[in-house]
């Protein structure tokens, strides 16, 4: 059974020996609903950049620059990164605040006790994610055509 994909259709701006890099537009689901005129999420999605990202991937198809490819990104690595960058700090922070009270520190030093335990967590998971141990590498599905898009894999 294929792992579920995060898909995104992008094209090839440089080679890089076995590399290359695929530039894919960033894009919000925001203003996409009936309620964006009203919606304060929209607002604060259009603050950040929709400047193209570049992304290095394994080029197992030999896909030439300029051409339009289609990467892909296993669901699961979504909810690593989003349980790393939430969860692991927010753990770190209750633990060492629970940890310094019953060690009987005062609250002067609970307090950026636990903030630097914090950071110290936040580092922890880029290192992870740089490291490769918990984010994969995107793959370089296939080619994009329009005729690739199957209708019936979408559920309604």
């Amino acid at each position: 059974m294929m792992r579920p994909m995060l898909e995104e259709t992008g094209t090839i701006v440089a080679q890089e020996g076995e590399d290359v890099l695929v530039e894919v537009l960033r894009r919000s689901a925001c203003g996409q609903c009936n309620s964006h005129s009203a919606c304060g999420v929209s607002v604060v999605a259009g603050l950040f950049s929709t400047e193209p990202t570049r992304i290095r991937v394994r080029n197992h198809l030999n896909a030439a620059k300029g051409e339009r490819v289609v990467i892909g990104l296993p669901a699961t690595t979504l909810l690593l990164a989003a349980l790393v960058v939430y969860l692991l700090p927010l753990l770190a922070m209750v633990i060492i605040a629970a940890g310094m009270t019953a060690g009987g520190f005062e609250n002067t030093w609970i307090i950026p006790g636990s903030f630097f335990g914090m950071l110290a967590a936040l580092w922890l998971g880029h290192y992870l994610a740089r490291k490769r141990f918990i984010i994969s590498q995107p793959a370089l599905l296939r080619r994009y055509n329009d005729s690739s898009m199957n209708l019936a894999n979408f559920n309604t």
